[in-house]
């Protein structure tokens, strides 16, 4: 069972990303976090491209300094995802669709929930940024990797 995590959302976001061979995992950070990156938060933060491989592979958990900033300024998300990433979607229904999928079959999330972000699935960016909101700010659980699943998995995408 998938869980609708950072993880799961953030392959959902690349597989549907046009020419993605020609965006990496940094610029997709880059571009996902643009106004954190930018602001003074921060200023003493790095990023490290091992370590947004580990955030993107499910085992490890997004930056503390990255979910605080997008915490109390969720607006900039929204911003950085119509901004940034929703031009560069091959089909932007389909990924809002592929988004609410995962939400809808993820058992460990109540139907309140689930509803309340169902109720902005007409505006496909901004549903794409409250289930990304919705995942940063969930519980990391780490992913047991297995590199050999990763690229069977991989080739049957």
């Amino acid at each position: 069972m998938n869980i609708c995590d950072f993880y799961s959302v953030m392959q959902i976001i690349m597989n549907n990303i046009k020419n993605s061979e020609d965006f990496s995992q940094m610029d997709l950070i880059q571009n996902v976090f643009a106004s954190f990156i930018k602001s003074d938060d921060s200023s003493e933060f790095i990023l490290d491209s091992a370590q947004i491989c580990r955030w993107l592979k499910g085992q490890a958990a997004l930056s503390p300094y990255i979910i605080k900033f997008y915490g109390k300024n969720n607006g900039m998300l929204e911003n950085d995802i119509r901004n940034n990433i929703a031009e560069r979607f091959v089909d932007t229904s389909m990924t809002a669709s592929e988004l609410y999928d995962l939400m809808q079959n993820d058992s460990s999330i109540s139907n309140d929930k689930k509803q309340e972000l169902f109720d902005y699935f007409d505006d496909k960016e901004s549903f794409i940024t409250d289930i990304l909101m919705f995942a940063i700010e969930r519980k990391f659980v780490a992913r047991e990797y297995n590199p050999l699943y990763q690229l069977v998995h991989f080739h049957l995408l």
